[in-house]
């Protein structure tokens, strides 16, 4: 006749001699929720040799009770993953002490960077650098400003022949927001001016038609009335946009 064995893996070894604690994994069929659910059972293992570690993956298998609360001993050990986890905890500390040194490292030298004490330059530098720039006409230049000018395009990589420059040298957050912002202004008058376009396109139509063909639309009267509608709601948030610029 079989014996009853089980696969589990050694949660705890060493407390006890020849005994270790296996927790196995066993599906129960849970007539309420008709349904397989998870269980997990702890036995306490015979360990004839006391090879077990913790974390290794063995085959456990019934035997005559040798104490009270143990009647299954060790048969196989499938796969030795105790070593391996012992190994790691003992160079773990290790990685994570260097991992935080170099972070610290890195940290210090950003520090560094910014407050200019390893040779760069500061934030601050080099904003006074851009200041100038923007100071010196360049309608009139000495010979000084012309030379002054040029060292300090030259540092920077700037290859431009003018000054201010009138696309931007960096890409900022704020000009993300603004361009952001803006856009979000754009789809709010948008939802504003819909009842607005609706009421056009509802009582004079022919008007609606006139601002059409305004804008460059052929046969407005053939166009669908959503499509009328986004293109109105378009056409007065710019007109809104032009009288707020004027103003």
């Amino acid at each position: 006749m079989a014996k009853q064995n089980f696969v589990g893996m050694v949660i705890s070894h060493g407390k006890m001699n020849k005994t270790v604690k296996v927790r196995v994994q066993r599906m129960h069929f849970n007539k309420i929720i008709n349904k397989d659910i998870v269980r997990f059972t702890d036995f306490l293992v015979h360990d004839e040799a006391n090879k077990c570690k913790e974390g290794d993956i063995v085959r456990i298998q019934y035997v005559r009770p040798l104490s009270a609360r143990k009647s299954f001993a060790v048969s196989e050990i499938l796969r030795n993953k105790g070593l391996s986890w012992i190994q790691y905890r003992e160079e773990a500390p290790a990685k994570v002490k260097a991992e935080e040194l170099q972070k610290i490292a890195e940290y210090k030298e950003q520090v560094a960077k910014k407050l200019g004490e390893n040779g760069n330059e500061t934030v601050k530098q080099q904003m006074d650098d851009f200041r100038t720039l923007n100071k010196i006409s360049l309608t009139n230049l000495t010979d000084e400003s012309k030379t002054q000018v040029s060292s300090i395009l030259k540092k920077y990589n700037i290859d431009t022949l003018e000054w201010p420059n009138k696309y931007p040298l960096f890409d900022l957050e704020i000009n993300k927001l603004r361009n952001e912002l803006e856009d979000l202004k754009i789809e709010i008058n948008k939802s504003n001016f819909g009842p607005q376009a609706s009421k056009l396109l509802k009582e004079d139509p022919k008007k609606a038609n006139q601002i059409l063909l305004s804008l460059g639309k052929s046969e407005p009267e053939k166009m669908p009335k959503n499509i009328k509608k986004n293109i109105l709601m378009k056409y007065y948030v710019n007109l809104l946009s032009k009288d707020s610029a004027s103003a």
